[in-house]
């Protein structure tokens, strides 16, 4: 579990591609088990998955957390858009 937002009951998970290259089959089945237990967990509601590329500016992480279920606020465009300015320095 990489973020926990316990207000929302939601987990983010980064993925990487390395975990799954290689023995791909044992290790998508690793990954669904995992998973299934992080679901069960009391008060979890959502598990959201991204990439690190979702999180790179133009990424599609505001819209993936807000899908979640995970409330960014009003202004988080203006947020996000000047995160990625930061980042790009």
């Amino acid at each position: 579990m990489d973020l926990w937002y316990p207000e929302q009951g939601v987990i983010v998970e980064f993925d990487g591609r390395v975990k799954y290259e290689g023995g791909a089959a044992e290790s998508l089945w690793d990954e669904k088990r995992r998973e299934d237990r992080l679901r069960r967990r009391r008060g979890v509601n959502g598990l959201v998955r991204v990439t690190w590329r979702d999180s790179m500016p133009a990424g599609q992480l505001p819209r993936l957390l807000n899908d979640g279920g995970i409330p960014l606020g009003d202004d988080w465009p203006s947020a996000w858009r000047l995160a990625a300015q930061r980042a790009l320095r």
